[in-house]
């Protein structure tokens, strides 16, 4: 499941929220609040692999073929 990034504009909390892709559309509520929170835009920059060469898997530390990431 995807991690969602979310501001509060009546708080200006920031929390993230892991949520199904048919949930990413519902209305999230601040838990410092409780006012509607606003999603934002999130970056991430994949880690380069060279084919054919085993990452090491950030959850288990050995080698895998996953490109770096495995589900915990």
């Amino acid at each position: 499941m995807p991690i969602y990034e979310y501001r509060c504009p009546g708080c200006d909390s920031k929390f993230e929220r892991r949520l199904k892709f048919s949930e990413m559309n519902e209305a999230q509520s601040c838990p410092a609040c409780g006012s509607e929170a606003e999603r934002q835009l999130s970056v991430t920059a994949p880690l380069p692999v060279a084919a054919g060469v085993a990452a090491s898997c950030p959850t288990t530390g050995k080698p895998c073929h996953c490109g770096g990431w495995a589900d915990a």
